[in-house]
Protein backbone atom coordinates (compact mmCIF):
# COMPACT_ATOMS: atom_id res chain seq x y z
CA UNK A 1 0.00 0.00 0.00
CA UNK A 2 2.72 2.37 0.61
CA UNK A 3 4.16 1.80 -2.57
CA UNK A 4 1.16 1.59 -4.85
CA UNK A 5 -2.20 1.73 -3.35
CA UNK A 6 -4.13 0.10 -6.81
CA UNK A 7 -1.56 -2.50 -6.54
CA UNK A 8 -1.40 -3.49 -2.91
CA UNK A 9 -5.56 -3.29 -3.14
CA UNK A 10 -5.35 -6.34 -6.07
CA UNK A 11 -2.83 -7.92 -3.93
CA UNK A 12 -4.51 -7.71 -0.53
CA UNK A 13 -8.02 -9.12 -2.26
CA UNK A 14 -5.75 -11.93 -3.95
CA UNK A 15 -4.42 -13.62 -0.78
CA UNK A 16 -6.99 -12.36 1.68
CA UNK A 17 -9.28 -15.50 0.78
CA UNK A 18 -6.03 -17.87 1.42
CA UNK A 19 -5.04 -15.87 4.74
CA UNK A 20 -8.41 -16.58 5.78
CA UNK A 21 -8.65 -19.98 5.52
CA UNK A 22 -4.84 -20.67 6.95
CA UNK A 23 -5.40 -18.68 9.68
CA UNK A 24 -8.83 -20.61 10.52
CA UNK A 25 -6.66 -23.63 9.90
CA UNK A 26 -3.91 -22.85 12.51
CA UNK A 27 -6.41 -21.88 14.52
CA UNK A 28 -8.40 -25.84 14.44
CA UNK A 29 -4.58 -26.58 14.77
CA UNK A 30 -3.91 -25.26 17.63
CA UNK A 31 -6.91 -26.09 19.70
CA UNK A 32 -6.31 -29.98 18.97
CA UNK A 33 -2.27 -29.32 20.10
CA UNK A 34 -2.36 -27.38 22.70
CA UNK A 35 0.06 -29.18 25.20
CA UNK A 36 2.05 -31.00 22.67
CA UNK A 37 6.02 -30.63 23.31
CA UNK A 38 7.94 -30.43 19.61
CA UNK A 39 11.44 -31.50 20.82
CA UNK A 40 14.38 -33.34 19.34
CA UNK A 41 15.32 -35.00 22.27
CA UNK A 42 13.37 -38.02 22.61
CA UNK A 43 12.85 -39.83 26.20
CA UNK A 44 12.32 -43.25 27.00
CA UNK A 45 8.41 -43.71 28.08
CA UNK A 46 8.10 -44.64 31.50
CA UNK A 47 6.00 -48.02 32.50
CA UNK A 48 2.70 -47.83 33.36
CA UNK A 49 2.32 -46.93 36.54
CA UNK A 50 5.40 -44.96 36.84
CA UNK A 51 5.98 -41.43 37.27
CA UNK A 52 5.58 -39.20 33.93
CA UNK A 53 3.79 -42.27 32.38
CA UNK A 54 0.18 -40.57 31.86
CA UNK A 55 2.09 -37.49 30.56
CA UNK A 56 3.90 -39.29 27.96
CA UNK A 57 0.94 -41.61 27.01
CA UNK A 58 -1.12 -37.69 26.78
CA UNK A 59 1.99 -36.22 24.45
CA UNK A 60 1.35 -39.95 22.29
CA UNK A 61 -2.52 -39.05 22.04
CA UNK A 62 -1.68 -35.29 21.16
CA UNK A 63 0.84 -36.46 18.21
CA UNK A 64 -2.31 -39.23 16.79
CA UNK A 65 -4.61 -35.97 16.93
CA UNK A 66 -2.46 -33.75 14.58
CA UNK A 67 -1.42 -37.07 12.25
CA UNK A 68 -5.06 -37.50 12.14
CA UNK A 69 -5.58 -33.82 11.00
CA UNK A 70 -3.36 -34.36 8.20
CA UNK A 71 -4.79 -37.51 6.53
CA UNK A 72 -6.19 -35.38 3.60
CA UNK A 73 -2.55 -34.57 2.58
CA UNK A 74 0.18 -36.98 2.43
CA UNK A 75 2.98 -34.85 2.12
CA UNK A 76 1.59 -33.32 5.42
CA UNK A 77 1.25 -36.60 7.02
CA UNK A 78 5.03 -37.60 6.24
CA UNK A 79 6.24 -34.42 7.39
CA UNK A 80 4.49 -34.92 10.53
CA UNK A 81 4.91 -38.73 10.96
CA UNK A 82 8.38 -37.24 10.88
CA UNK A 83 8.11 -34.80 13.16
CA UNK A 84 6.40 -37.38 15.73
CA UNK A 85 9.46 -39.62 15.64
CA UNK A 86 11.47 -37.04 16.88
CA UNK A 87 9.93 -37.13 19.77
CA UNK A 88 8.76 -40.05 20.40
CA UNK A 89 11.81 -42.39 18.76
CA UNK A 90 11.62 -44.77 21.83
CA UNK A 91 8.25 -45.40 20.86
CA UNK A 92 8.29 -48.52 18.29
CA UNK A 93 3.64 -48.34 17.76
CA UNK A 94 4.58 -44.57 16.01
CA UNK A 95 7.05 -46.16 13.80
CA UNK A 96 5.09 -49.32 12.92
CA UNK A 97 1.89 -46.77 11.90
CA UNK A 98 4.01 -44.69 10.01
CA UNK A 99 5.31 -47.39 8.01
CA UNK A 100 1.95 -48.97 7.69
CA UNK A 101 0.51 -45.56 6.52
CA UNK A 102 3.42 -45.17 3.89
CA UNK A 103 3.11 -48.98 2.79
CA UNK A 104 -0.92 -48.07 2.34
CA UNK A 105 0.18 -45.14 0.25
CA UNK A 106 2.66 -46.96 -1.76
CA UNK A 107 5.69 -45.32 -0.36
CA UNK A 108 7.52 -48.18 -0.10
CA UNK A 109 11.11 -46.45 0.43
CA UNK A 110 9.65 -44.36 3.48
CA UNK A 111 7.84 -47.20 4.95
CA UNK A 112 10.99 -49.22 4.79
CA UNK A 113 13.01 -46.30 5.88
CA UNK A 114 10.87 -46.10 9.33
CA UNK A 115 11.06 -49.68 9.67
CA UNK A 116 14.73 -49.35 9.51
CA UNK A 117 15.09 -46.55 11.36
CA UNK A 118 12.55 -47.73 14.48
CA UNK A 119 14.81 -51.07 14.69
CA UNK A 120 17.86 -49.09 14.69
CA UNK A 121 16.35 -46.68 17.90
CA UNK A 122 14.20 -49.81 19.43
CA UNK A 123 16.55 -53.36 18.55
CA UNK A 124 14.46 -54.86 21.44
CA UNK A 125 10.85 -54.22 19.86
CA UNK A 126 9.17 -57.48 18.44
CA UNK A 127 6.55 -55.32 16.83
CA UNK A 128 9.00 -53.49 14.22
CA UNK A 129 10.81 -56.78 13.79
CA UNK A 130 8.22 -58.75 13.07
CA UNK A 131 6.68 -55.97 10.65
CA UNK A 132 10.15 -55.78 8.83
CA UNK A 133 9.84 -59.88 8.26
CA UNK A 134 6.47 -59.95 7.16
CA UNK A 135 7.28 -57.48 4.97
CA UNK A 136 9.94 -59.10 3.19
CA UNK A 137 8.48 -62.28 3.53
CA UNK A 138 5.70 -61.19 1.43
CA UNK A 139 8.22 -58.98 -1.31
CA UNK A 140 11.16 -61.01 -1.20
CA UNK A 141 12.18 -59.65 -4.57
CA UNK A 142 12.13 -55.82 -3.00
CA UNK A 143 14.27 -56.60 0.09
CA UNK A 144 17.49 -55.15 0.15
CA UNK A 145 20.30 -57.49 -1.06
CA UNK A 146 17.60 -59.68 -2.30
CA UNK A 147 19.72 -62.44 -5.32
CA UNK A 148 17.16 -64.57 -5.34
CA UNK A 149 13.56 -66.25 -4.81
CA UNK A 150 14.93 -69.24 -3.54
CA UNK A 151 14.21 -70.81 -0.03
CA UNK A 152 17.25 -70.75 1.55
CA UNK A 153 18.06 -66.88 0.40
CA UNK A 154 14.61 -65.55 0.96
CA UNK A 155 14.80 -67.44 4.72
CA UNK A 156 18.10 -65.71 5.40
CA UNK A 157 16.10 -62.86 4.10
CA UNK A 158 13.25 -62.89 6.44
CA UNK A 159 15.55 -64.65 9.08
CA UNK A 160 17.41 -61.95 9.90
CA UNK A 161 15.05 -58.97 11.61
CA UNK A 162 14.40 -62.18 14.23
CA UNK A 163 18.14 -62.79 15.01
CA UNK A 164 18.06 -58.90 15.60
CA UNK A 165 15.99 -58.75 18.17
CA UNK A 166 16.89 -62.29 20.02
CA UNK A 167 20.22 -61.17 19.97
CA UNK A 168 18.48 -57.47 21.74
CA UNK A 169 16.38 -59.77 23.80
CA UNK A 170 19.48 -62.03 24.78
CA UNK A 171 21.21 -59.33 25.81
CA UNK A 172 18.92 -57.83 28.37
CA UNK A 173 19.23 -61.08 29.92
CA UNK A 174 22.84 -60.43 30.49
CA UNK A 175 22.58 -57.07 31.54
CA UNK A 176 19.92 -58.05 34.04
CA UNK A 177 22.90 -61.05 35.21
CA UNK A 178 25.08 -58.03 35.52
CA UNK A 179 22.59 -55.47 37.54
CA UNK A 180 21.89 -58.15 39.40
CA UNK A 181 25.01 -58.80 40.98
CA UNK A 182 26.00 -55.06 41.36
CA UNK A 183 22.60 -54.60 43.45
CA UNK A 184 23.81 -57.88 45.99
CA UNK A 185 27.78 -56.25 46.00
CA UNK A 186 26.14 -52.89 46.93
CA UNK A 187 23.61 -54.94 49.35
CA UNK A 188 26.78 -56.73 51.08
CA UNK A 189 28.76 -53.57 51.20
CA UNK A 190 26.16 -51.69 53.07
CA UNK A 191 25.09 -54.52 55.13
CA UNK A 192 28.83 -54.75 56.58
CA UNK A 193 28.95 -50.96 57.33
CA UNK A 194 26.07 -51.42 59.08
CA UNK A 195 27.29 -54.75 61.05
CA UNK A 196 31.00 -52.64 61.85
CA UNK A 197 29.13 -49.58 63.29
CA UNK A 198 27.12 -52.48 65.58
CA UNK A 199 29.98 -54.24 66.33
CA UNK A 200 31.65 -51.32 67.71
CA UNK A 201 28.54 -50.40 69.93
CA UNK A 202 27.84 -53.53 71.08
CA UNK A 203 31.44 -53.67 72.64
CA UNK A 204 30.53 -50.46 74.19
CA UNK A 205 27.58 -51.81 76.05
CA UNK A 206 28.71 -55.28 76.66
CA UNK A 207 25.40 -57.31 76.82
CA UNK A 208 25.74 -60.55 74.91
CA UNK A 209 21.93 -61.17 74.85
CA UNK A 210 21.47 -57.78 72.80
CA UNK A 211 24.29 -58.51 70.57
CA UNK A 212 23.15 -62.24 70.14
CA UNK A 213 19.59 -60.54 68.94
CA UNK A 214 21.18 -57.85 67.46
CA UNK A 215 23.05 -60.29 64.94
CA UNK A 216 19.77 -62.43 64.73
CA UNK A 217 18.47 -59.59 63.25
CA UNK A 218 20.66 -58.11 60.77
CA UNK A 219 20.99 -61.72 59.40
CA UNK A 220 17.15 -61.93 58.95
CA UNK A 221 17.13 -58.93 57.56
CA UNK A 222 20.26 -59.40 55.16
CA UNK A 223 18.12 -62.82 54.02
CA UNK A 224 15.03 -60.61 53.43
CA UNK A 225 16.76 -57.88 51.08
CA UNK A 226 19.05 -60.53 49.54
CA UNK A 227 15.44 -62.50 48.34
CA UNK A 228 13.82 -59.44 47.26
CA UNK A 229 16.56 -58.13 45.20
CA UNK A 230 17.02 -61.84 43.28
CA UNK A 231 12.86 -62.04 43.01
CA UNK A 232 13.11 -58.55 41.32
CA UNK A 233 15.46 -59.65 38.54
CA UNK A 234 14.14 -63.42 38.06
CA UNK A 235 10.52 -61.92 37.66
CA UNK A 236 12.14 -59.44 35.15
CA UNK A 237 14.27 -62.25 33.58
CA UNK A 238 11.11 -64.49 33.16
CA UNK A 239 9.10 -61.60 31.17
CA UNK A 240 11.98 -61.31 28.74
CA UNK A 241 12.43 -65.38 28.96
CA UNK A 242 8.65 -65.53 27.42
CA UNK A 243 9.00 -62.80 25.21
CA UNK A 244 12.37 -64.71 23.83
CA UNK A 245 10.24 -67.81 23.34
CA UNK A 246 7.26 -65.78 21.96
CA UNK A 247 9.96 -64.53 18.98
CA UNK A 248 11.49 -67.65 18.47
CA UNK A 249 7.63 -69.42 18.03
CA UNK A 250 7.16 -66.79 15.05
CA UNK A 251 10.58 -67.18 13.66
CA UNK A 252 9.44 -71.03 14.02
CA UNK A 253 6.23 -70.53 11.73
CA UNK A 254 7.85 -67.72 9.64
CA UNK A 255 10.29 -70.29 8.77
CA UNK A 256 7.94 -73.13 7.99
CA UNK A 257 6.14 -70.76 5.41
CA UNK A 258 9.74 -70.03 3.59
CA UNK A 259 11.23 -73.39 3.60
CA UNK A 260 9.10 -75.98 4.94
CA UNK A 261 10.31 -78.26 7.65
CA UNK A 262 13.82 -78.59 6.73
CA UNK A 263 16.22 -80.27 8.41
CA UNK A 264 18.94 -79.45 11.18
CA UNK A 265 21.86 -78.37 9.59
CA UNK A 266 20.98 -78.64 5.97
CA UNK A 267 21.21 -75.77 3.69
CA UNK A 268 17.29 -75.88 4.04
CA UNK A 269 16.89 -75.54 8.13
CA UNK A 270 13.23 -74.53 8.23
CA UNK A 271 11.34 -74.79 11.03
CA UNK A 272 13.29 -77.95 12.83
CA UNK A 273 16.73 -76.03 11.94
CA UNK A 274 14.63 -73.14 14.43
CA UNK A 275 14.21 -75.34 16.85
CA UNK A 276 17.65 -76.84 17.00
CA UNK A 277 18.73 -73.18 17.10
CA UNK A 278 16.39 -71.79 20.52
CA UNK A 279 17.09 -74.94 22.57
CA UNK A 280 20.93 -74.19 21.94
CA UNK A 281 20.09 -70.50 22.95
CA UNK A 282 18.12 -71.33 25.91
CA UNK A 283 16.07 -69.38 28.14
CA UNK A 284 12.99 -71.13 26.81
CA UNK A 285 9.44 -71.41 27.83
CA UNK A 286 7.44 -75.31 27.24
CA UNK A 287 5.48 -72.61 25.16
CA UNK A 288 8.85 -73.15 22.57
CA UNK A 289 8.44 -76.96 23.12
CA UNK A 290 4.33 -76.92 22.27
CA UNK A 291 4.34 -75.22 19.32
CA UNK A 292 7.28 -77.06 17.61
CA UNK A 293 5.32 -80.54 18.73
CA UNK A 294 2.23 -78.92 17.07
CA UNK A 295 3.61 -77.98 13.92
CA UNK A 296 5.41 -81.77 13.43
CA UNK A 297 2.10 -83.35 14.45
CA UNK A 298 -0.68 -81.00 12.76
CA UNK A 299 1.35 -80.10 9.62
CA UNK A 300 3.91 -82.82 8.67
CA UNK A 301 2.04 -85.57 10.45
CA UNK A 302 5.64 -86.35 12.04
CA UNK A 303 5.96 -88.60 15.30
CA UNK A 304 8.37 -86.32 16.24
CA UNK A 305 5.82 -84.15 17.87
CA UNK A 306 5.23 -86.95 20.51
CA UNK A 307 8.82 -87.11 20.91
CA UNK A 308 9.31 -83.35 21.71
CA UNK A 309 6.56 -83.21 24.10
CA UNK A 310 8.29 -86.29 26.09
CA UNK A 311 11.55 -84.32 25.69
CA UNK A 312 9.46 -80.99 27.62
CA UNK A 313 7.42 -83.43 30.12
CA UNK A 314 11.19 -83.93 31.84
CA UNK A 315 12.40 -80.50 31.16
CA UNK A 316 9.14 -78.87 32.29
CA UNK A 317 7.56 -81.11 34.90
CA UNK A 318 5.84 -78.77 37.10
CA UNK A 319 4.21 -76.51 34.02
CA UNK A 320 0.71 -77.11 34.73
CA UNK A 321 -0.01 -75.35 31.22
CA UNK A 322 2.34 -77.81 29.04
CA UNK A 323 1.22 -81.07 30.75
CA UNK A 324 -2.45 -80.09 29.70
CA UNK A 325 -1.33 -79.35 26.15
CA UNK A 326 0.94 -82.43 26.16
CA UNK A 327 -2.35 -84.85 27.74
CA UNK A 328 -4.56 -83.33 24.90
CA UNK A 329 -2.02 -84.41 22.27
CA UNK A 330 -1.84 -87.61 23.62
CA UNK A 331 -5.35 -88.15 24.10
CA UNK A 332 -5.86 -87.21 20.36
CA UNK A 333 -3.64 -89.45 19.04
CA UNK A 334 -5.56 -92.08 21.39
CA UNK A 335 -2.68 -93.33 23.27
CA UNK A 336 -4.92 -93.35 26.75
CA UNK A 337 -2.11 -94.94 28.56
CA UNK A 338 0.84 -93.03 28.09
CA UNK A 339 -2.08 -90.01 29.18
CA UNK A 340 -2.87 -91.64 32.45
CA UNK A 341 0.90 -91.97 33.30
CA UNK A 342 1.80 -88.59 32.39
CA UNK A 343 -1.62 -87.22 34.34
CA UNK A 344 -0.42 -88.73 37.31
CA UNK A 345 3.41 -88.30 37.68
CA UNK A 346 2.38 -84.63 36.95
CA UNK A 347 -0.61 -84.50 39.42
CA UNK A 348 1.56 -86.43 42.34
CA UNK A 349 4.44 -84.01 41.65
CA UNK A 350 2.45 -80.50 41.72
CA UNK A 351 0.49 -81.38 44.47
CA UNK A 352 3.44 -81.92 47.04
CA UNK A 353 4.02 -78.16 46.69
CA UNK A 354 0.81 -76.00 48.16
CA UNK A 355 1.88 -73.17 45.59
CA UNK A 356 1.18 -75.26 42.36
CA UNK A 357 -1.82 -77.39 44.12
CA UNK A 358 -4.14 -74.95 42.26
CA UNK A 359 -2.39 -74.97 38.79
CA UNK A 360 -2.95 -78.67 38.60
CA UNK A 361 -7.21 -78.20 38.70
CA UNK A 362 -7.34 -77.70 35.02
CA UNK A 363 -5.63 -80.93 34.47
CA UNK A 364 -7.95 -83.05 36.85
CA UNK A 365 -11.05 -81.37 35.21
CA UNK A 366 -9.58 -81.80 31.35
CA UNK A 367 -8.29 -85.48 32.55
CA UNK A 368 -11.55 -86.56 34.23
CA UNK A 369 -13.94 -85.10 31.78
CA UNK A 370 -12.12 -86.69 28.56
CA UNK A 371 -10.79 -90.05 30.32
CA UNK A 372 -13.47 -91.95 31.82
CA UNK A 373 -12.84 -93.55 35.21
Amino acid sequence: MGLNKITGRKFLQEKSPGYMSARSANTALDSKTRGLIRTTLPKLPPAPGFDGAEEYEQQVKLWEVWIAHEKEDPQRVLYVYKQALMALRFYPPMWADAADWAFENNLSTEGNSFLDDGIKANPESCLLAFKKADRIEANPATAEGAEGNDPATQGAMVRAPFDKVLDALYDQIKQLKTREARDLAKLEESLALDASISAIISKAEDDEEVNESDRIAREADKANKTKAIQLGYASQAELISRLISFVWIALMRAMRRVQGKGGVKDVIGGSRQVFADARARGKLTSDVYVASALIEHHVYKDAAGTKIFERGAKLFPEDATFILEYLKHLLSIGDTTNARVAFETAVTRLVKKPELVEKSKPLYAYFHKVVPE
